[in-house]
């Protein structure tokens, strides 16, 4: 077949009902979303826990921005016009490592069960999908404690999503 048959037929299939595409869909069809890891990414990982999953597909998850604490409210500016008293490098990246105080908290099945270590006890293969949310998004949904953000773990019972 020559190109313009090819174009052609591809017209055709798109504008047929029932087959074409939104731009949401082709969106959600061509890249995985970035908060959610399904049961089939679950299952290529072959990791044996849920917290090998999260490191080999968003190890992202893990980084969580808290803003760095700040002393330039009590600092002084010298006589050069810089200021004095004050350190950047108190918390330079502003992150908070995992499971530290405030950090990730962790839910299975919507039951609180703490932070990011819970998920290495959590066997892969009882996995159903594994949920993030941001900061913002966590506290909106949880309520105050939630800063660093939440991970939510849905397990299957029969090979069934869990209610």
């Amino acid at each position: 077949m020559n190109r313009a048959t090819v174009a052609i037929a591809a017209i055709v299939v798109l504008c047929a009902p029932g087959v074409s595409l939104s731009a949401q869909e082709t969106a959600a069809v061509q890249r995985p979303s970035s908060d959610l890891i399904t049961r089939e990414q679950i299952l290529d990982t072959k990791s044996s826990s849920v917290y090998e999953v999260i490191e080999s597909i968003h190890n992202n998850w893990y980084n969580v921005r808290i803003p760095a604490p700040s002393n330039r409210a009590n600092a002084r500016i010298d006589s050069t016009g810089k200021t004095a008293g004050y350190n950047d490098d108190v918390n330079p990246s502003g992150r908070s490592a995992p499971g530290a105080s405030g950090g990730i908290q962790v839910y299975i099945d919507g039951s609180r069960v703490g932070g990011t270590d819970e998920l290495k006890k959590i066997r892969s293969a009882d996995v159903y999908s594994i949920r993030r949310y941001n900061g913002t998004e966590a506290q909106a949904r949880f309520g105050i404690g939630h800063s660093a953000g939440a991970i939510v773990v849905s397990t299957m019972t029969n090979g069934q999503k869990t209610p």
